[in-house]
């Protein structure tokens, strides 16, 4: 997500965005990205800061280091 700053009003924006697991760069050996990755956040300006609360949902299937099992 890119945030354009000089482009958010004075009383914030909110953006959202979905994004194919496929076209980032998340994947490790042991966790992989397994649905879409959707992204919600209220973007603000105050002073000379940048605030940004984002919730980010997805599926994540993962090894377990102990049992070696994979789970979502």
């Amino acid at each position: 997500m890119k945030i354009h700053v000089n482009r958010i009003p004075p009383e914030g924006t909110r953006q959202e965005a979905t994004y194919d697991p496929a076209t980032l760069e998340v994947d490790r050996f042991d966790v992989h990205a397994t649905a879409p990755i959707t992204l919600s956040s209220v973007i603000m300006k105050v002073d000379r800061e940048l605030i940004v609360r984002a919730q980010i949902h997805g599926a994540l299937s993962v090894c377990c280091g102990r049992c070696l099992r994979t789970f979502t």
